[in-house]
């Protein structure tokens, strides 16, 4: 059982991209890193190593 929302068994899925609770906290840091929160893994990874790429050259 998720502890955050009480619905429905954890999973890596559930704790990112369908509990309430860590989605909400996932769309504020995502809106604030000038990032669509997306609800694919795959997606999440990529836009994650681009804005570490884009930081990096930055640098």
């Amino acid at each position: 059982m998720c502890l955050l929302c009480n619905s429905t068994s954890e999973s890596r899925d559930h704790l990112y991209f369908d509990c309430p609770f860590s989605w909400g906290i996932w769309s504020v840091l995502a809106s604030r890193c000038d990032l669509n929160p997306e609800r694919v893994w795959s997606r999440v990874m990529n836009q994650l190593l681009d804005l570490t790429m884009d930081r990096l050259k930055d640098t």
